[in-house]
């Protein structure tokens, strides 16, 4: 066993076929096959159906295809070590929770590819437990994730909080709720919420549960935006973070509902592997373009109540484009912010 084959049977799997894996080696396709069969032939199973077109893993190819990356990014990762001047290369795999997709991930692709143009940036998105896990397991090197109450989602291993915040309850203007209410008054409203898996989902349906309610099916879709859409249209309530509601095109179709005892608050972090390596410079690049991602509109709307905000050490204080406190109840964050609380115990993630 090699690092050749095992980087032969990886292009196989992530491109599909063994033409497409001779192109990225840059090597003939009898060469990729025999990588191939020479990994197959060390580890004693096949790796490969390849009675199917194009060949499908078997359930060994699964386990060792997971292995394999892992020996793979740790070989290079030493490599780059030994040379700490070297220009960073190879993958660089990061991942942005569903929630702020939308909000946070074309700008650090643009800075990160611009910076380092060597490196191959897979980026992806989903569920905050899923991104946490995978960078725990070493097939994320970083990921930004959101969790409940500021805790840590890795405990002792790599992170940083990148800001917190309070998320809004917010409805179409025109559905007959007043503007403070209790969680009971909404008992019979349907909500536009996201697919199971979804933390902002499992929040509200827990918070239901503790006072003896179930949460009312509504819209079940994606997406912060098409949320909002269909919340302007009257179709429901739903659950948003403020900033993903500063710069939403239905900012003014919608408002936010004081909701008595429940105020779920969110932190944001970036975690990443313990030893990065000569990653550690693409990720922090990654890093300051997120927080310049979630800063940009910050000046735009106050919150109802005066803040102080710290986006990597500087802080400012927001301005009221409207300069009127009626504004500021629909589309305010209407809480302080505040550094989060280091906990041992890791978290339940938030999306």
């Amino acid at each position: 066993m090699n690092i050749p084959d095992l980087e032969a049977f990886i292009a196989v799997v992530e491109t599909g076929s063994i033409g497409a894996a001779s192109l990225r080696l840059n090597l003939t396709q009898p060469g990729v096959t025999r990588r191939v069969q020479s990994l197959e032939q060390s580890l004693g199973t096949p790796l490969l159906d390849r009675r199917s077109k194009p060949p499908r893993l078997t359930t060994a190819g699964r386990a060792a295809y997971d292995q394999a990356r892992r020996v793979v990014q740790a070989a290079r990762d030493m490599a780059m070590a030994l040379e700490p001047d070297g220009e960073p290369q190879g993958d660089l795999r990061v991942g942005v929770t569903a929630a702020l997709g939308d909000l946070a991930l074309a700008e650090p692709v643009d800075r990160v590819r611009a910076a380092y143009p060597q490196l191959h940036l897979r980026a992806s998105t989903g569920w905050s437990e899923a991104l946490i896990n995978a960078v725990r397991g070493g097939t994320l090197d970083a990921a930004a994730v959101l969790t409940i109450d500021g805790r840590q989602p890795l405990a002792g291993r790599g992170g940083e909080s990148l800001t917190t915040e309070r998320a809004a309850i917010v409805a179409g203007r025109d559905l007959p709720l007043p503007d403070r209410v209790c969680l009971e008054d909404l008992a019979q409203t349907p909500w536009v919420l996201d697919h199971d898996g979804c933390s902002f989902r499992r929040v509200v349906r827990d918070a239901f549960a503790a006072h003896g309610r179930a949460l009312v099916p509504g819209i079940v879709v994606g997406g912060a935006e098409l949320q909002l859409s269909l919340i302007a249209r009257g179709h429901g309530v739903g659950m948003v973070l403020p900033r993903m509601l500063e710069r939403s095109a239905f900012r003014h179709a919608v408002r936010i509902i004081e909701v008595e005892g429940f105020r779920p608050t969110f932190t944001m972090w970036l975690i990443h592997s313990t030893y990065p390596g000569r990653l550690a410079a693409p990720i922090r690049c990654f890093r300051d373009a997120l927080l310049s991602s979630i800063a940009q509109g910050d000046d735009r709307i106050e919150p109802r109540r005066p803040s102080r905000r710290q986006v990597a050490g500087d802080e400012r204080d927001p301005g009221n484009e409207h300069g009127n406190p009626k504004h500021d109840r629909r589309v305010g964050r209407g809480h302080q912010e505040q550094k989060p609380r280091e906990h041992a115990a890791e978290s339940k993630p938030a999306d």
